[in-house]
């Protein structure tokens, strides 16, 4: 382990490849967006190429548009910006529209929630502006899983083409349904019932997050949102258990709006916050969210927060490797930066993932059967 955090840190310094990070252009740019408007021409090609590879080129719009930048900008990059706007704008009508047919399904006594981007949309959070979608997230109750399965099933929504495995791999070890689809419009609904893996190290209680979960303005009563700070715990255990990475810097991007905005609108937010993650066992990706947002977006997190949830991740060797890995594994998927240790934390972290998601005596054979099908296709 101590050899690992050496040589990750050599790389981080440019001891081994280069000596400047990457993405430090795009990074200083959502933590002061201001600095947009000095960038060059050149300058500007690099960092929409790696904001389109990271999902984030509707959020430099909206950063270029709220700090009055975007008249400034050179006409090519403000043309590639608006038009990430009109189909960011086009994405969020799309999903408050797809959001109204699914409330009509169900009745009040089967609540929807709304999880990730499509909640923070039909919210209204600053985290939706400019936010891309592939699919729409809800969680429901495990005892209103097959209602609302059937309901939709009957209503046009088709499952996606699994085989039998994967729908066994799904419906008894994940935690949410195979995915649905509408053929008609093309939209994807994703059912959850919580918001982990049932066989991972971490579940935390559906129920928990269910009753307190609030009502959006403005809707009916069963379409609701996660409270604040499991939304923000929720976000934190999706990024740093689940090992997809390719859009972690705009998931990270994503927490830093939430904790700014919940922050600054309840005094005890970052109490509620640490209560909460020890309540669901979520202290883990917890810290990591907060080390990681703070460090590279300049989330201003009270020092006393951050040392009283540290406290979960013992060994200060062990708590530097991971974060530099993350902090690697978040580097856009783009030629321009996407350096060797990014590939490597990328695959180190989803080994990892896999490791906590599911007990060995379930990922030796999942691993196998996946090795084999891949060599048959």
């Amino acid at each position: 382990m101590a050899l690992c955090a050496l040589w990750i840190r050599w790389q981080a310094r440019g001891v081994v490849g280069r000596l400047v990070r990457p993405d430090e252009e795009l990074i200083s740019i959502l933590r002061s967006p201001e600095r947009m408007a000095h960038l060059s021409l050149r300058q500007w090609d690099r960092v929409i190429s790696q904001a389109r590879a990271a999902g984030l080129l509707g959020r430099l719009e909206w950063f270029a548009r709220t700090h009055e930048i975007l008249y400034r900008t050179p006409s090519a990059p403000r043309a590639h910006l608006r038009w990430h706007r009109t189909l960011a704008d086009a994405c969020a009508r799309d999903v408050v529209s797809e959001v109204e047919v699914l409330s009509a399904l169900f009745p009040d006594s089967v609540p929807l929630l709304l999880l990730k981007g499509a909640a923070y949309v039909v919210a209204g959070f600053r985290a939706g502006n400019g936010r891309f979608f592939e699919d729409i997230d809800v969680l429901v109750p495990e005892r209103s899983l097959s209602e609302v399965e059937r309901k939709l099933l009957s209503s046009g929504w088709r499952e996606s083409h699994l085989n039998d495995y994967d729908q066994r791999y799904y419906r008894e070890w994940t935690h949410e349904l195979p995915p649905l689809i509408n053929p008609m419009r093309g939209t994807s609904v994703d059912i959850h019932y919580n918001i982990l893996p049932r066989v991972g190290r971490l579940v935390p209680n559906a129920k928990l997050l269910i009753e307190a979960s609030i009502p959006v303005a403005d809707s009916r009563p069963n379409i609701r949102t996660l409270a604040p700070a499991d939304m923000v715990l929720h976000s934190a255990a999706h990024l740093f258990q689940n090992g997809e990475f390719e859009r972690g810097l705009r998931d990270l991007s994503d927490m830093d709006l939430l904790l700014r905005y919940f922050s600054s609108h309840d005094s005890r937010f970052w109490e509620k916050l640490h209560e909460r993650a020890t309540v669901l066992n979520l202290e883990r990706p917890l810290f990591f969210a907060l080390a990681l947002s703070a460090s590279t977006l300049a989330t201003p997190v009270p020092r006393e927060v951050h040392r009283s949830v540290a406290r979960v991740v013992r060994g200060s060797t062990k708590r530097f490797v991971l974060k530099e890995l993350f902090r690697a594994a978040m580097t856009p998927v783009h030629p321009s930066c996407d350096t060797s240790l990014a590939r490597i934390s990328r695959f180190i972290l989803f080994v990892r993932s896999h490791w906590i998601r599911m007990p060995v005596t379930m990922l030796l054979p999942h691993l196998l059967h996946k090795v084999r099908e891949r060599r048959m296709s």
